[in-house]
């Protein structure tokens, strides 16, 4: 996310994209025990923290990690 860190913005076609991967259970390599929900819940948390609410979509300010 360090688009949306530096340039303040983040593109409909990522947020799609993401939106996906928050249940993906895929490793992100192979014999790895982090999967792809994983990085995409963090991503999620860097929009929250660097993007103004009114800049996200619903899901993502609704979005918890529990």
């Amino acid at each position: 996310m360090h688009t949306a860190r530096l340039h303040g913005r983040v593109d409909a076609v990522t947020l799609e994209l993401l939106h996906g991967l928050l249940h993906d259970r895929t490793p992100i390599s192979a014999g790895s025990r982090y999967e792809l929900w994983g990085t995409a819940n963090q991503t999620v948390g860097d929009l929250k923290t660097f993007l103004p609410s009114e800049q996200l979509p619903a899901w993502v300010n609704a979005f918890t990690d529990s």
